[in-house]
């Protein structure tokens, strides 16, 4: 029987100090929940704000490419399609330095069994003209013969200050919320108080096209037909900022 009190104690004692851990825990929890419930729970007011602007793109990226072509039964060399557009590039007011080559190809011609030529093919090189403005497009585009010019297209179009504007935007769409904010609870007879929360909404604002069907042209390589080159006109960048705001209530 004597032998049995030490377990019989330490088992006591084990129970003893499970349910000290459980009171202990529940008095915690209880502690907290009351202290929630005796703060006194923040009110805010959540409102939105933008600000836009138009901007004119001073990056312009024109994407050209030209290859050889026949005429009148005679074979255009590239050499000559490229001192055309050397020269073109020139009168529209661009340096050469604007003028950077991105791709060349060149494919062999194809015969039938009879050894006669089947299809054949043109060497073709692909540039990338720099530019501030969309005017040297037109100008340069005047200056080649369709014939020529194997497809174009407009690649980046941008401006240098981008960064900065839409920084500006920012602080404009910010100020745009606080006024927001305070006239809504004016109303109410309140105020805002501190910010509480915001969040910029991502708006980084649109990129427009140019308006002109021969911007994604694409001439056959053995077309003999040319292809209308018409004018190029891009519209301005729409830029907007948005943001999400939450002001106390004073």
């Amino acid at each position: 029987m004597a032998s049995c009190l030490p377990k019989l104690e330490f088992k006591l004692k084990k129970f003893s100090m499970r349910w000290f851990n459980v009171v202990l825990i529940g008095f915690i929890l209880f502690s907290v929940s009351h202290l929630k419930a005796q703060s006194p729970q923040p009110t805010g007011i959540e409102v939105t704000g933008s600000a836009e602007m138009s901007l004119v793109p001073d990056e312009i990226h024109f994407h050209l490419s030209i290859s050889e072509y026949m005429k009148s039964g005679k074979r255009i060399s590239l050499d000559e399609v490229e001192k055309t557009m050397q020269k073109a590039v020139l009168a529209a007011g661009l340096s050469l330095e604007r003028l950077k080559l991105e791709q060349a190809n060149s494919y062999p011609a194809t015969y039938d069994e009879n050894g006669k030529i089947k299809r054949e093919f043109f060497a073709s090189k692909q540039y990338v003209i720099k530019m501030s403005s969309q005017e040297p497009i037109n100008k340069i585009m005047e200056k080649l013969d369709p014939l020529s010019v194997k497809g174009t297209f407009l690649g980046k179009i941008s401006h240098s200050k981008l960064a900065e504007y839409q920084k500006e935007l920012r602080i404009k769409a910010m100020q745009a919320a606080k006024e927001k904010a305070t006239y809504m609870l004016a109303a109410v007879g309140s105020t805002p108080g501190k910010l509480v929360f915001a969040q910029d909404m991502d708006g980084e604002g649109y990129y427009p096209m140019a308006r002109a069907s021969n911007m994604m042209m694409e001439r056959a390589a053995d077309s003999s037909m040319p292809t209308p080159l018409e004018s190029v006109e891009i519209k301005e960048m729409q830029l907007r900022i948005q943001v999400r705001a939450v002001f106390e209530i004073r």
